[in-house]
Order: structure tokens, then C-alpha cells, then sequence
């Protein structure tokens, strides 16, 4: 394996581990959160609870991210880190899985994480270490794969001293 591809490997390594350690962290805060009761025991009507400031934290492990389905962000970061321990694999010559296939599917988890983001901006929620955890590794992956197709263009380097 040349110097190159091991580099590769370190840092595919590097991206799949920073997806896999957002997990147990917080993804968001959601402040000023409020309880709601629709429809009571004896029938209709709401009734809205004063309550005191209420804050819940999302973690990988525990949220979702709804785009047309509901996903939970922990199925997301393991299909990011799987694809990106796949472009390691590829850059160490033991499998040949196209480039372009991993950059779709990193495309995805990042659609669904790029909504999300979009979605805690617009509200009373404030980010966490796990988003810019999950993002690092994620473009880091990304970068990765992309390297990786840019260099099977290349012709492999010849030793000209033989």
C-alpha cells in the first residue's frame, strides 16, 4: 500500500470515528419547550399547562431527523460511518466499491443532516457538539471519497530506477 493510501486510511478512520463519537453527545438543546394536552380524559378540549422554562437535549442516540420519514440520527451516523470504513477499505486495496456510489450515500446522510440543521436553526433550539462532530467526520469522509476518485483518473506512479 503506498504512503498516500494509508493516509487515506487514517483519515477515513478519523471521519467514521467522529461520526460514531457524536453519538452519545448533544446534538441540540431545544429551550422554552411547553406542555400540551389535546383532548382531555372525559372528552374534548386542550389544556396548556403553565409551566416553568423547560429545556430537553437531543442526543444521536435518542433524536430524529424527519424528511418524508422518520429517521433516527443514530441509523444515519452508523450509514455515514459505514460508507466512510468502505472508502478506507477502497483506499487499502481490499475492496472496490465505485467512489461514486459512496459519495451518493454520504450525499444522503448529509441531506438529512443539512435538513435537521435547517430545521434547529428556525426554531428555540441551539446546537451541540454532536452536529459539528457529525458534520467534521461526515465532510472529512466526503473529502475522502472524493480524493479517491479524482486519483483513479491518475495514472499509478512508475519506479523508473529498475
Amino acid at each position: 500500500m503506498r504512503g498516500a493510501n494509508k493516509n487515506q486510511v487514517v483519515l477515513c478512520a478519523i471521519g467514521a470515528g467522529l461520526l460514531l463519537c457524536s453519538l452519545p453527545t448533544t446534538w441540540l438543546t431545544i429551550n422554552n419547550a411547553q406542555l400540551n394536552f389535546n383532548g382531555g380524559l372525559f372528552g374534548g378540549g386542550s389544556f396548556n399547562m403553565p409551566t416553568p422554562t423547560i429545556s430537553m437535549n437531543v442526543t444521536g442516540l435518542n433524536g430524529s431527523i424527519t424528511m418524508g420519514v422518520k429517521t433516527p440520527i443514530w441509523l444515519l451516523a452508523i450509514a455515514g460511518a459505514a460508507t466512510i470504513a468502505l472508502a478506507a477499505l477502497n483506499a487499502a486495496d481490499v475492496t472496490k466499491v465505485p467512489s461514486a456510489a459512496l459519495l451518493v450515500a454520504l450525499a444522503v446522510v448529509g441531506l438529512f443532516f443539512v435538513v435537521g440543521l435547517l430545521t434547529t436553526l428556525g426554531g428555540d433550539a441551539t446546537l451541540g457538539i454532536g452536529y459539528v462532530l457529525a458534520f467534521a467526520g461526515l465532510g472529512l469522509g466526503a473529502w475522502q471519497v472524493i480524493a479517491q476518485m479524482s486519483a483513479s483518473g491518475a495514472t499509478p506512479p512508475t519506479n523508473t530506477d529498475v
